[in-house]
């Protein structure tokens, strides 16, 4: 992907929802929905999922050999623009992974959970997490405002993950 940002509160949002280029590993990418080609007669394409459904599908493509990653394409993606849009957006890929039983992310969602069990027990721990985002991410921001948006979205992420894991779970009942 080749994150559309217009803003600084953009470009910190962009590490959160998209493969940046330093981290793009062609042996190991699933393609989403908006990077990815196929044709006619793809059976495995599950559509009645509204999220989650193009890892799906292109976890099955890549396990038949049949899928090529070109790494040179680009796809532009808008990044959200306002905090609002982020917490949607990972809401929504949350419960699209818990309604999938999409074990990868599963796992990243139960550590969610997992953190701030931590945190009840070891409040200090929790100071410390407000750094993370900031060593994780800053260098993709490189502004200012990145100090106070970075902590923000992670914390965001993460009530938008809990809530998203939970309305899943829900719906899939």
């Amino acid at each position: 992907y080749r994150p559309v940002t217009k803003t600084i509160f953009q470009k910190c949002v962009a590490p959160f929802v998209a493969v940046m280029p330093d981290k793009f590993r062609p042996e190991a990418y699933l393609p989403s929905s908006r990077s990815l080609a196929f044709g006619k007669g793809m059976a495995w394409y599950p559509e009645e999922l509204n999220y989650c459904e193009d890892l799906v599908f292109a976890r099955k493509l890549k396990k038949t050999g049949k899928m090529a990653v070109e790494p040179k394409a680009l796809v532009y993606w808008q990044i959200p623009a306002s905090l609002g849009e982020f917490f949607t957006q990972v809401k929504n890929y949350a419960a699209g992974d818990v309604r999938a039983v999409y074990w990868p992310h599963l796992f990243r969602i139960t550590t969610v959970f997992g953190r701030y069990l931590v945190f009840l027990a070891l409040p200090g721990l929790f100071l410390i997490y407000l750094l993370w985002p900031l060593i994780k991410h800053f260098r993709y921001v490189r502004h200012w405002q990145g100090l106070v948006y970075l902590p923000l979205l992670q914390l965001t992420a993460d009530a938008a993950v809990m809530t998203g894991s939970v309305f899943g779970i829900i719906s899939r009942e």
